[in-house]
C-alpha cells in the first residue's frame, strides 16, 4: 500500500469537497457509517454494480497479507512487525469467516426494509438486525474502475418479526484488514446471492462468488484524525486508499 500522495490519487475540487463533507459528517456522528466500495458503473452509469476480478482479489489479498507480518516469536504484537517497525495493516482474523445476511420489508412498518445478519464466530452464532438508512451517497468514475461512497446510519432494532419472506440473501466470506495509523479497514468478501437461503446455498455450490472490495472509514479515532488532517486532505487520503485497493497509481477520481 502507497502512503498519501499526489502521484497515487487525485481529484478535481467538486470530488474532494464533495467526500470531504461527507467524512465531516460521518466524524461528526459515531451512528454513521462511511463506505467506499470498487466496482463497474452499468446502465449508463445510473447503477452500481459491485464486484472486482478473482485475480484481483488474490493480488489484493496476498498484499494486505505482505503488510500484516508476524513477529519472530509468531505473536501479534499489535503494531511491530519482526523489525521493530511499525506495521501499516493488521488482519482481524487469519481464516475467512461467514455471515449470512438476509433482507426483508418490515411487516410491522411497511415498506421499512431490514436485514438479519447471522454471523459465525468460531462455535458461537450471532444474530443482529438493523434498520439501514443511506444519509448521502456519490458514483465516481475513473480510468481502472469505478467507486460508490456511501454514508449510512444503522438503526438496531431489538424485536423483528421471525417468520417472514426474504427479498435477498448474501452469504459472504470475508477478511478484514485494519490500518494501524489511519482509521481504515478493508473489507475483502466472497459474495454468493439469491432471493432465499437456499438459492444463495446453490450459488454457492455451483457458481463462481462475486469478489467484493470495500473501505469503510472507522468509528475508533476517526473525529480526531479529521481534526490533525482537515477535510480535503482527509478525502484525499480516503481516494488513495481506493487506488491502493484498485492496485494502481496516478489515478483521477471524477463524479458520475
Amino acid at each position: 500500500m502507497n502512503p498519501h500522495n499526489e502521484s497515487v490519487a487525485h481529484a478535481d475540487e467538486v470530488v474532494l469537497t464533495k467526500l470531504g463533507a461527507m467524512i465531516t459528517q460521518a466524524c461528526a456522528d459515531p451512528s454513521l457509517e462511511l463506505e467506499l466500495r470498487l466496482g463497474v458503473l452499468g446502465d449508463g452509469g445510473r447503477r452500481f454494480v459491485p464486484g472486482v476480478s478473482r485475480k484481483h482479489m488474490d493480488v489484493l489479498v496476498s498484499s494486505l497479507d505482505a503488510l500484516c507480518a508476524l513477529g519472530e516469536d509468531g505473536a501479534r504484537d499489535e503494531d511491530l512487525d519482526c523489525h521493530g517497525a511499525r506495521r501499516t495493516m493488521r488482519a482481524t482474523h487469519d481464516a475467512w469467516t461467514e455471515h449470512e445476511d438476509y433482507h426483508y420489508l418490515d411487516p410491522l412498518a411497511p415498506p421499512r426494509k431490514l436485514r438479519t445478519r447471522a454471523t459465525y464466530d468460531g462455535s458461537q452464532l450471532r444474530w443482529t438486525t438493523v434498520h439501514k438508512k443511506v444519509a448521502d451517497s456519490v458514483l465516481l468514475r475513473t480510468r481502472v474502475m469505478d467507486v460508490r461512497v456511501a454514508l449510512a446510519r444503522e438503526l438496531p432494532v431489538a424485536d423483528p418479526v421471525v417468520l417472514v419472506p426474504t427479498t435477498h440473501v448474501r452469504i459472504k466470506q470475508r477478511r478484514s484488514f485494519v490500518a494501524t495509523r489511519t482509521p481504515f479497514r478493508f473489507d475483502c468478501s466472497f459474495v454468493w446471492c439469491g432471493t432465499t437461503l437456499t438459492e444463495a446455498q446453490q450459488a454457492q455450490v455451483a457458481d463462481d462468488p462475486i469478489f467484493e472490495i470495500e473501505c469503510e472509514l472507522l468509528p475508533d479515532r476517526r473525529a480526531e484524525w479529521l481534526r490533525a488532517r482537515g477535510a480535503r486532505t482527509a478525502a484525499k487520503s480516503l481516494l488513495t486508499k481506493a487506488a491502493n485497493a484498485m492496485r494502481s497509481t496516478g489515478v483521477f477520481f471524477e463524479q458520475a
